[in-house]
């Protein structure tokens, strides 16, 4: 049933008479014969209790009621008539009195009428009445979409707070599993490397290559608790992250013998292909080489015995960084798996990987920490081809740098801090008082303190340290840094935060609307010259 073929019922509440007939025939005589409108069935009572006691049992009512009543006024049954919540009350007076207006709508009621006006103007009346009904039903629908939404919404938070506490019962308990398992690892792996050695007496091939299958095991299961460990240490934010100017053809190097060992066990050729022209990066060594490996480690499961992987670097296309990959000829991966790929537990499911074995970890591993590195990860593949798992990594140079941290904060705040070593405290040099050296100490004991996604720069052009972190409050990081740098066992002030000079550089309460006066101020500290404090 639409508005306008519904029945309302109309409570008309008034001492006079006479007034209840003119009320009454209004309503009816207010749409001419053929219009269209609501159908009204007038109730007139010249007492508000009667009124209430012949109140239709069902349907839509709609009290007008005079204001002047005996005894009191309309405004004094007005509690009563809401209670009821069986629809609108209308206030009518003979004469328009805003107070009384603004003490009706204060109390509740849905319109303000002017009896004259009304009787006057009937239609007047009849769209007051339908236009307080519909209303009313708006503010009804309103309220009920509102309770199942907060209703909803306590369901939801309970099976979120239910979810939250198996999510980290369960990561406690792979923790504790991770941790506990490590020695014992540990211990198996190097008495099969001491018995496959022979230190312990001449061994046959056959245990030979027993050995050598327990040695690959535990390699492979010290690899999980390994992935394990990193992702309960990215889950808490707790990761140290030591970011510093490489080269790519050193990170090679430090890691290029283990991801060798780890193709040739494997029965794979790694090739290393590494540009000649690349820049230096700026970026968390360990870190990298725990994304190699672990690319590395995906590509020989997913390769054939007897096939060959590529590690390589290039410079990125936009000059801004360097891009470094791991290219397989294993089975490739549909669109569909793609999309998932570097989530938490997932891994592909194609039938020609069935056998492998593994938590899903290692990608999301990989993925997390090429954001803390600054860079990103991406993926392409094809069923049948291979895939090519790459990320990149920033040059070492600060606007680059500053670039990468304005992206990752977007619209969040953004402050850098100059740090340069305190005039009554000198931090320890070489013997020859290098400043590279001292500088190095600086930014290593501020990384240190600092948050795993801040960053700490060494400009040796200036002899100072620059550090940027997605703060508001400039005044309570520096704070933080020196309450944590004084509860460290040890603390000397000449060697920590104590001997440093911390001040703000600039403060932006968003990083990306902010972007032009940010890579301003920090050229001007690079440069050695002071730029005007952001606010």
């Amino acid at each position: 049933m639409t508005f306008h073929d519904q029945l309302i019922h109309v409570l008309v509440i008034d001492d006079d008479e006479q007034h209840l007939t003119l009320m009454d025939r209004a309503l009816h005589d207010a749409v001419p014969e053929g219009a269209h409108g609501p159908a009204f069935d007038v109730l007139c009572h010249a007492d508000p209790a009667e009124g209430l006691a012949a109140m239709p049992a069902e349907g839509p009512v709609v009290i007008v009621c005079d204001y002047s009543m005996p005894g009191g006024t309309g405004l004094d049954w007005l509690p009563d008539f809401l209670r009821l919540d069986r629809g609108p009350v209308l206030i009518m007076t003979g004469h328009g009195d805003e107070q009384i207006a603004a003490r009706a709508f204060r109390a509740g009621a849905s319109d303000y009428l002017v009896k004259s006006q009304v009787l006057e103007h009937p239609d007047l009346l009849r769209r007051a009445i339908g236009e307080a009904w519909r209303r009313h039903k708006l503010e009804h629908r309103n309220r009920d979409l509102t309770r199942q939404l907060k209703l909803a919404n306590e369901v939801l938070e309970a099976k979120n707070r239910k979810l939250r506490g198996m999510t980290e019962t369960a990561h406690r308990f792979v923790d504790d599993v991770a941790h506990d398992l490590r020695t014992p690892l540990t211990v198996i792996g190097e008495f099969a490397s001491i018995i496959m050695d022979g230190l312990d007496g001449p061994v046959t091939d056959a245990q030979s290559e027993h050995l050598g299958v327990i040695h690959s095991a535990t390699r492979e299961l010290a690899h999980m608790v390994d992935d394990f460990l990193d992702s309960s240490k990215l889950r808490a934010g707790c990761l140290r992250v030591d970011r510093r100017p490489h080269t790519v053809a050193e990170i090679f190097t430090a890691v290029g013998p283990m991801l060798r060992t780890r193709a040739a066990g494997g029965e794979i050729r790694l090739v290393e292909e590494c540009a000649n022209d690349l820049p230096s990066v700026f970026a968390d060594q360990e870190k990298v080489r725990r994304i190699l490996v672990n690319l590395t480690q995906n590509a020989i499961k997913f390769s054939p015995r007897g096939g060959e992987i590529s590690l390589w670097a290039r410079r990125q296309a936009n000059g801004e960084g360097v891009e470094i990959g791991v290219t397989d000829h294993g089975p490739g991966m549909p669109p569909e798996t793609v999309r998932v790929i570097f989530d938490r537990f997932r891994q592909a499911e194609e039938g020609e990987s069935a056998s492998v074995k593994g938590f899903g970890l290692g990608l999301a591993i990989v993925s997390e920490l090429t954001a803390l590195n600054l860079g990103e990860v991406s993926v392409t593949s094809a069923v049948g081809v291979g895939s090519t798992f790459s990320f990149t990594l920033p040059a070492n140079v600060p606007g680059v740098i500053a670039s990468r941290v304005i992206d990752r904060l977007g619209d969040r705040p953004l402050s850098i801090l100059e740090a340069t070593p305190a005039a009554t405290h000198e931090l320890p040099a070489d013997a020859e008082g290098d400043p590279t050296d001292r500088l190095e100490t600086l930014r290593s004991a501020l990384a240190g303190l600092c948050y795993p996604t801040d960053v700490v720069l060494v400009v040796p052009e200036t002899e100072r340290v620059i550090m940027l972190g997605g703060t508001g409050e400039p005044d309570l990081w520096i704070a933080r840094l020196k309450k944590i740098a004084e509860t460290l066992p040890g603390h000397d002030p000449a060697s920590g935060v104590g001997g440093i000079d911390l001040q703000c550089a600039g403060r932006w309460w968003s990083a990306t609307r902010h972007r032009d006066d940010v890579m301003h101020t920090l050229e001007h500290h690079c440069a050695g010259t002071t730029a005007d404090l952001a606010a």
